[in-house]
């Protein structure tokens, strides 16, 4: 294969361009790691699911979890987020249509299993930003204001 001179100093540019441009790009560096389960529009909101190990469970990386999830998702202005931290606590898509027919079913299993393990809620209406939690098997909740309007 013959490379042409030209073909050289025109890679070390383009290497060099690439190179700076990741430099601008600053790489994620997330302190827990999560998964959004389900996001969807709610009325006049959005709902979103999400999933942490239940180790990564504290107060500190709640307020990591709902700032970046609330920065993925600025509109519409309402948003609700449930964190959960096992499977037991998300219903399964049977679950999920049964609940859309009969919405007041608090036996479910998902809701009834789901109590035991931790779980937050977090909601953003109108520039005031808030979430309680509660760390399962029946202890009590506790409530975090993030952001409030006068």
């Amino acid at each position: 294969m013959i490379v042409s001179a030209n073909f050289v100093p025109a890679f070390s540019t383009l290497k060099c361009m690439i190179q700076r441009e990741k430099a601008r790009i600053p790489q994620p560096n997330p302190k827990v790691r999560y998964i959004v389960v389900s996001n969807r529009l709610l009325h006049s909101g959005r709902l979103v699911f999400v999933l942490v190990d239940e180790q990564s469970f504290s107060e500190q990386n709640l307020k990591e979890v709902f700032q970046l999830v609330s920065k993925r998702y600025p509109k519409p202005d309402q948003l609700w987020i449930t964190v959960f931290t096992n499977l037991e606590q998300y219903p399964t898509p049977e679950e999920e249509d049964y609940m859309q027919l009969v919405p007041s079913d608090d036996s479910m299993p998902f809701i009834t299993k789901g109590e035991k393990h931790p779980i937050a809620n977090y909601s953003r209406l109108e520039g005031n930003e808030a979430f309680e939690y509660s760390r399962g098997d029946g202890q009590e909740k506790k409530r975090v204001v993030l952001s409030q309007r006068p």
